[in-house]
C-alpha cells in the first residue's frame, strides 16, 4: 500500500512537472499574427514600354522575384500584427532594387508597406545602359547616400 502511495504521488508530480510549464507559457503568449501588405509596382523603359523579366529584390528579405510581361509586379509582404509588442508602428519600410541587362539598377527607399492595404501607382523607369553612361544606378525617395547605394547593387545584384 504504501508502495502505491509513493508511485501515485510520484506519477502526480512528473504530471504537475509537465503541465505546470505548458500553462505558464500559455498565459505569457504574446501575439505573433502577421497582417499581410501588397504593393503593386510597374517597370517601364525610357519610351514607357513596359519591361518584362526585370529582377525585383526585397532587400531586408533577401527574396528575389521578376515583372511580368506587362512589366508589372505585385508583392505580398507579411508585416508583425499591430498588436506586436516589438513594433512601434503598423508599417513597414522597404528597399526594394530592380535590375535587368542593358539597364541601370533602380532603387526604391523607404517603401511603406501598410497591413492590409495594397499599394499601387509605383511606377519606375530603368534608364539604358548605352544613353545613361554617366550615372552607375537610379534611386527614388529619400535614399541616404550614394555609396550606400553602391554597396547594396553589389551584394544584392545577381
Amino acid at each position: 500500500m504504501k508502495n502505491n502511495l509513493i508511485f501515485v504521488i510520484c506519477l502526480l508530480v512528473l504530471i504537475l512537472a509537465i503541465l505546470l510549464p505548458i500553462q505558464s507559457s500559455a498565459t505569457n503568449f504574446v501575439n505573433t499574427s502577421y497582417n499581410w501588405s501588397k504593393i503593386r509596382i510597374s517597370v517601364f523603359d525610357e519610351q514607357n514600354q513596359p519591361i518584362d523579366m526585370a529582377t525585383v529584390c526585397i532587400v531586408e528579405t533577401n527574396e528575389y522575384f521578376q515583372t511580368a510581361k506587362l512589366g508589372q509586379i505585385e508583392l505580398c509582404l507579411e508585416l508583425p500584427a499591430k498588436n506586436n509588442i516589438f513594433k512601434k508602428n503598423n508599417w513597414q519600410e522597404y528597399t526594394i532594387l530592380i535590375y535587368k541587362n542593358g539597364y541601370k539598377p533602380h532603387i526604391l527607399y523607404g517603401l511603406k508597406a501598410i497591413p492590409d492595404i495594397t499599394r499601387t501607382g509605383i511606377v519606375v523607369i530603368l534608364k539604358d545602359n548605352l544613353n545613361s553612361k554617366d550615372i552607375p544606378f537610379t534611386e527614388s525617395y529619400d535614399y541616404p547616400s550614394h555609396d550606400y547605394s553602391s554597396t547594396i547593387i553589389d551584394k544584392y545584384k545577381k
